[in-house]
């Protein structure tokens, strides 16, 4: 029995977000190297309930893609510190299953051709 405690609690300790990237329709947008220098840098938190399962509140990448007239995007997924911390309340001390996740998009515009 304490054997399926255990797993269980890893189970739930587990969150499992996951966040689409694309481009948006009708638009080329090139994928940025790790290295290149961006001259746009958006964050913003992605919240999911259900211990990531389902997006609660959040932008999708191709928003801020299409919202800043991108050419060319590097999107990243940063796990922090506070996203922890905020994760570990609401999964543990007060269970209800909400994860928050750090989303970055960089890019320029000026790469168009």
């Amino acid at each position: 029995m304490k054997s399926a405690a255990f797993v269980l609690s890893l189970a739930l300790f587990a969150g499992c977000t996951h966040v689409q990237v694309a481009a948006p329709y009708g638009r080329p947008v090139r994928l940025m190297d790790a290295t290149k220098k961006a001259s746009i840098r958006r964050q913003y938190h992605a919240w999911f309930v259900i211990w990531g399962a389902v997006r609660l509140a959040g932008k999708d990448p191709v928003d801020v893609i299409r919202d800043e007239a991108l050419c060319e995007a590097r999107v990243q997924i940063e796990d922090n510190v506070p996203d922890a911390g905020i994760g570990f309340v609401y999964n543990f001390i007060q269970p209800i299953g909400l994860v928050p996740q750090t989303i970055v998009v960089e890019g320029n515009r000026n790469a168009c051709e």
